[in-house]
């Protein structure tokens, strides 16, 4: 199954037409926004279909609470085989509001999640391990800039979170591995966030 969702596709969703515009349920829907909006998840507690467009990265979240269905748009990536951490990062360095972002998807309650890129998936790890490793990243982060630390590959160096890494499939973790050039990528990011945009 192969979905790919973000504020330019047109989204046919009868439930949420008939929910939220009185429309025809076969009805579509065009989401389209110049900037990325914040929107609640419509239709969670009324068993409707939602579709929630995230602030962190502009993409169109749809979720089936019915079916437990989830597709996440690019909020949640992972390689194209399946094997091995999110493969790109946030275009801005709002690391906090994605980790907000992947925090709200994973509250809600899935069978199956089918991301932005990369195979379904059947269980929740594959969320839980980002969230593991976004909020391991925004904390270590915050820890080195208390300790005085603010040059950019100092606070890279600040924090290791191989754990985290050794736990996705595939596992490879260490220099010259996508999990650590991930990792520095979001790291770095997240330093930006911290002092307002300004890393040497």
């Amino acid at each position: 199954m192969r979905c790919w969702l973000n504020m330019r596709n047109v989204i046919g969703l009868p439930g949420y037409a008939r929910s939220h515009s009185g429309a025809n349920p076969s009805s579509v829907i065009t989401t389209v926004s110049p900037t990325p909006v914040a929107v609640s998840i419509d239709g969670v507690a009324d068993g409707t279909a939602g579709v929630d467009v995230e602030a962190a990265t502009g993409s169109a979240v749809l979720y089936l609470p019915a079916e437990k269905i989830l597709v996440t748009g690019d909020v949640l990536v992972s390689p194209e085989d399946g094997q091995g951490p999110p493969p790109w990062t946030t275009n801005s360095f709002a690391i906090t509001p994605w980790l907000v972002s992947l925090r709200r998807l994973e509250a809600l309650e899935t069978t199956v999640i089918v991301p932005g890129q990369g195979p379904a998936m059947h269980d929740r790890r594959y969320l839980s391990l980002t969230v593991q490793l976004f909020a391991g990243i925004v904390h270590g982060v915050q820890r080195a800039l208390e300790r005085g630390v603010y040059k950019a590959d100092d606070i890279v160096a600040a924090v290791n979170l191989d754990a985290i890494g050794a736990q996705y499939p595939g596992g490879a973790t260490g220099p010259g591995t996508p999990f650590a050039s991930v990792v520095s990528r979001l790291i770095r990011k997240a330093a930006q966030e911290g002092l307002d945009g300004v890393v040497k």
